[in-house]
């Protein structure tokens, strides 16, 4: 190993190098994700006041979208740090995005695509149908 390996930034969970200037390593922070999502998605599931079961037939098109963060709060308890609340919770697939969000406890959902030559954006709100929402999702 070279003195400028010892030097270099590591991963905060494994210790491996990191090349870029962040806290984890590729492998640790994609873990760390899934990690936040499985917790984050229920937190924002309770903190809608109506539409819960509107935005879970929804979850069901995001096969193969992958978790690319939100506004997340965390607090700290005699159980240690939990996940307060979320909201903008954000999925990719190649240029396209969709974004669960709460709007005074009502769900909405964002769709948007940001490629080379088009960018569009869609938002659909707990009244759209669900067989619209699922054609816009299939479309992209």
């Amino acid at each position: 190993m070279s003195k400028h390996d010892y030097n270099s930034p590591r991963c905060e969970r494994c210790s491996d190098p990191v090349e870029e200037h962040g806290e984890h390593c590729p492998q640790c922070a994609a873990l760390l994700l899934e990690l936040e999502i499985d917790e984050a998605w229920f937190v924002f599931l309770d903190s809608l006041k109506v539409g819960r079961e509107w935005v879970e037939q929804i979850d069901g098109a995001l096969t193969g979208w992958k978790y690319a963060g939100g506004k997340i709060e965390r607090e700290t308890t005699s159980k240690g740090v939990s996940i307060a609340s979320a909201n903008n919770l954000l999925f990719i697939r190649g240029n396209h995005g969709i974004q669960y969000r709460a709007d005074n406890g009502r769900p909405c959902l964002d769709l948007c695509h940001a490629g080379e030559h088009t960018e569009w954006a869609a938002t659909f709100n707990l009244p759209t149908p669900i067989n619209i929402i699922l054609a816009a999702i299939a479309a992209i």
